[in-house]
């Protein structure tokens, strides 16, 4: 009975943490595959750095899944914030005041949108689906379909200097954006109120949750979250592309999934989102080490989309059966 019960244990832990162990078997297959050049320290560091942007923008959007919505805008949303503030670096305004208003202009497009869905009372997925194309005809308008060039070493230092030498600043900046997240989440009333939400939205508002103020205000987080990401990304490419983040909403939705946030809502992990942005950048990684053309990489994160929504439904309904088998008896 012992070894049954610990075997269990085991189980039940894997399925838990099951990001965890997908990133594992990951990276021992890659390694059997690439062994001398996936295990170094650069390449692994460049993983790191490469997730950031991703992972930045995946912690507002793990609030989004968590409430039970979809939020499909981000990745236009990133683009046309980038070019914003780097139009404004460019006329000779400071990197702080340049931060400031892609904050400000991230959380009004994130709280319009959360605005226009909860009290015209329409589906999220189709009017972050509309923004997205507002979002990004707006980032070419912006830039005249051109990147925007000339930032200078002291914008660039945001998304490729490194403190002390070894850590990467794009990575202390998204350690400290999850920090913030987890702790929204986890440790304050709006964060229950999102949890709530999301496990079941009319039980909610009869416990006496403003449901629409707080969808609103979970988008008006995400919003801000990819104006982060927008200033580092920039940094990171040293121009504003305006296509730059048009696409990265498919990754952030994989990294959360994968991550063990619930695609129903209910449940939300935000440093599991890390370990999703991890699984997306290692299997991105060894595709390009294989030297694997992009077309096909786009099917390969297609798959993985697929596989995690898949693996999410197959655990949950497990768990809720153990729950009820534990009821019975």
């Amino acid at each position: 009975m012992n070894k049954i019960a610990s075997r269990q244990k085991l189980f039940d832990f894997a399925l838990e943490n099951k990001a965890i162990v997908i990133l594992l078997a990951i990276c021992l297959g890659t390694t059997c595959l690439v062994p001398l050049t996936f295990l170094t320290v650069r390449n692994l560091t460049n993983v790191i750095r490469q997730i950031a942007v991703t992972c930045i923008m995946s912690a507002g959007t793990t609030l989004v899944l968590t409430s039970g919505k979809m939020d499909l805008s981000i990745g236009a949303l990133l683009s046309m914030l980038g070019v914003i503030m780097a139009k404004l670096y460019e006329r000779g305004y400071s990197l702080m005041s340049v931060w400031l208003v892609g904050l400000v202009i991230g959380g009004v497009c994130g709280y319009l949108n959360g605005f226009i869905a909860t009290v015209f009372k329409l589906n999220a997925f189709i009017v972050t689906l509309s923004t997205q194309q507002i979002f990004k005809g707006l980032a070419f308008a912006i830039s005249n379909n051109t990147p925007v060039v000339g930032l200078d070493n002291t914008f660039k230092y945001i998304g490729q200097g490194y403190i002390l030498g070894v850590i990467p600043v794009p990575v202390v900046i998204m350690f400290a954006v999850l920090s913030i997240t987890s702790l929204v989440l986890y440790r304050t009333k709006f964060g229950r109120a999102v949890v709530a939400i999301g496990g079941n939205e009319e039980a909610a508002r009869v416990s006496g949750i403003n449901t629409g103020r707080t969808r609103r205000m979970v988008y008006l987080y995400t919003g801000c979250t990819c104006s982060v990401a927008a200033l580092v990304m920039t940094a990171r490419l040293s121009s504003a592309q305006p296509s730059a983040g048009i696409g990265m909403e498919m990754d952030a939705i994989c990294a959360i999934v994968l991550g063990g946030t619930a695609n129903t809502g209910g449940k939300g992990k935000v440093f599991g989102t890390l370990v999703g942005c991890l699984i997306v950048g290692v299997v991105t990684n060894a595709l390009n080490l294989n030297r694997v053309d992009s077309n096909w990489q786009y099917v390969a994160k297609g798959i993985m989309i697929i596989i995690a929504i898949a693996i999410d439904v197959v655990t949950e309904d497990y768990v809720k059966r153990q729950q009820v088998k534990a009821r019975i008896i």
